[in-house]
C-alpha cells in the first residue's frame, strides 16, 4: 500500500509521503474502486478489477475503519476472494 499511495502522491505533485498523506492518497482513489464510478481523467492503461484489493485489505487492518471493508464489497466477490491479499 505505501508504494502505490506514494506513487499517487508523486503523480499529484504532492510532497513526499507522511503517514497521514498516504491515507489521504488512498482516500482520494478509493471512490474509483466501485466499477460504476469512472476515473475523471484520461485512462492511460487498462486497469485490472483487483487493483485495490490489497490496498483496501491492508487499510482495513491498519486503520480499523469499516469503510474500507465496505469499499471491498463494491469489488466483485470472486475477484476479492481469489486475490492473494485474502491470505493475510
Amino acid at each position: 500500500m505505501p508504494r502505490l499511495a506514494a506513487l499517487v502522491l508523486v503523480c499529484l505533485g504532492v510532497a513526499p509521503p507522511a503517514p497521514r498523506r498516504i491515507r489521504k492518497a488512498l482516500d482520494y482513489v478509493a471512490p474509483y474502486v466501485d466499477p460504476a464510478t469512472r476515473w475523471p481523467g484520461r485512462q492511460i492503461t487498462p486497469i485490472e478489477p483487483d487493483w485495490a484489493v490489497l490496498l483496501l485489505e491492508r487499510a482495513r487492518i491498519a486503520y480499523g475503519e469499516p469503510r474500507y471493508g465496505g469499499l471491498l464489497r463494491k469489488i466483485p466477490g470472486d475477484v476479492v476472494l481469489s486475490h492473494r491479499a485474502r491470505l493475510l
